[in-house]
């Protein structure tokens, strides 16, 4: 991931090796034992439901939680909306969890490449892996080589600061006037909102600016959602919906009928220039394609076929085409190979997305933690006879980010926050592992 400063593994561990052998942090010491070591392999929400819930259920418990980037809390840090602070402020609760001294964070260290999964599996007496769902679903039709199509979650890591989004190494990524948006769940609602907004809607948030101002979504006067269902069945939250609504400037439109949804829009940052919002049910997806003649320079073409269901779709359904300049897919989520724990094991655990194969809400999430967290309670002898983090630290080939290193950068951020914002994130692993060295020095 990042090389960080050189320091003595020795030095990092010691502070956990200590508390292993009945020395606290403090100088004192502890009489209890070990019932169980466990790593957590993943640092969003559901890992860390998951510690919390271990901590509850498990007595004498020491969590050790694997991040393979510096930083922690997953999807809640880097997928969330940014305009979303309500949700993202679980993390809160997080903070507290790593506060604990029988749980641990050890962030910059993949599990299979940093660290062999089979060297985690013989010191730990529980490995359960919560790496969620990281693949975007693939678009199942025909598109362009040269069509400027991506996914929503690139979108959004982009939004979020994200060091690794694809979008953050492309020359340009202005969407221009019309963005496409195919789906109709929360993450496309999420999408058409933060393109809709104006620079004032988003105080308070975490939003990059700098991305904000690369993509240009002030210039875009129409954004037109394609949803495969009809209208009943549509998976957004009306909340969302609503919300969408409520922006100053935006019309919203539902299979070409101004929508009914009672809004207060006349408070609030006005856009520059209007913007209308379409709404397409029953479309099912064709073909993506490039149009090439000079009238409609760089524009895509998306052509659909109009049908309740696909059972009742024919060559003689009607067909339809949109002209797009920026297409955005918002049609979930696939389990990819994580390299590791794909062989059964006793003491192996999944839960989440990885689990589950859909991405589940914060609520579905924690009870699935739960649910895990249950099962190693269930497994858990009197006291442990392995070493846990400490028998690990040998094995290490990246010195790890500790909590207090990522405490650290998140000061720095918060420190460097622009007016209006509560924080600005560093876009790269260069910026963080220059604070941490400083911290360290």
């Amino acid at each position: 991931m990042q090389e960080l400063p050189v320091v003595s593994l020795g030095d990092i561990m010691s502070i956990y090796t200590n508390y292993l052998s009945g020395v606290r942090p403090d100088g004192g010491h502890h009489d209890e034992k070990i019932s169980a070591h466990v790593a957590i392999v993943g640092s969003g929400p559901t890992g860390c439901f998951a510690a919390l819930a271990m901590l509850k259920c498990v007595p004498e418990v020491r969590i050790t939680v694997f991040e393979a980037r510096p930083t922690p809390y997953g999807l809640l840090r880097y997928g969330v909306a940014p305009d979303h602070q309500g949700m993202k402020n679980v993390t809160r609760q997080f903070e507290r969890l790593f506060g604990s001294n029988q749980v641990e964070f050890v962030g910059n260290v993949r599990i299979g490449q940093d660290l062999p999964f089979e060297v985690l599996q013989e010191n730990f007496d529980f490995v359960v892996i919560a790496t969620g769902l990281p693949s975007e679903r693939a678009l199942p039709v025909p598109v362009h080589p040269g069509a400027k199509v991506w996914g929503a979650s690139q979108l959004l890591r982009y939004l979020n600061a994200d060091p690794d989004s694809d979008l953050r190494t492309r020359e340009t990524v202005e969407l221009g006037d019309s963005v496409l948006i195919i789906g109709s769940g929360n993450v496309a609602m999420d999408v058409a909102r933060l393109l809709a907004k104006s620079d004032e809607g988003f105080d308070g948030s975490d939003v990059d600016d700098a991305a904000r101002e690369a993509l240009a979504p002030s210039k875009i006067t129409r954004i037109t959602l394609l949803s495969r269902s009809p209208y009943e069945q549509v998976r957004w939250d009306p909340s969302m919906f609503k919300e969408l609504c409520s922006i100053p400037g935006v019309e919203v439109y539902l299979d070409g009928r101004r929508s009914t949804e009672e809004t207060d829009t006349s408070s609030g940052p006005t856009r520059h220039q209007p913007l209308r919002v379409e709404v397409f049910f029953n479309q099912k997806l064709r073909e993506i394609d490039l149009q090439e003649d000079n009238a409609y320079d760089n524009q895509l073409i998306v052509r659909t076929q109009n049908g309740t269901s696909d059972a009742h779709l024919s060559a003689e359904s009607p067909k339809t085409s949109f002209r797009a300049s920026a297409v955005i897919a918002a049609i979930g989520f696939e389990e990819r190979r994580i390299g590791f724990g794909e062989v059964p094991a006793d003491n192996v655990l999944r839960t989440g997305g990885c689990a589950t194969g859909r991405l589940g809400n914060l609520a579905e999430n924690r009870a699935l933690a739960k649910q895990t967290a249950q099962l190693v309670a269930a497994k858990v002898g009197k006291q442990s006879e392995l070493t846990g983090l400490a028998g690990v630290a040998p094995f290490l080939t990246q010195t790890p980010v500790s909590f207090s290193d990522w405490k650290a950068i998140d000061e720095a951020e918060i420190t460097r926050a622009r007016p209006g914002r509560i924080r600005q994130k560093f876009t790269s692993w260069s910026e963080m592992s220059d604070v941490v060295a400083q911290t360290r020095s």
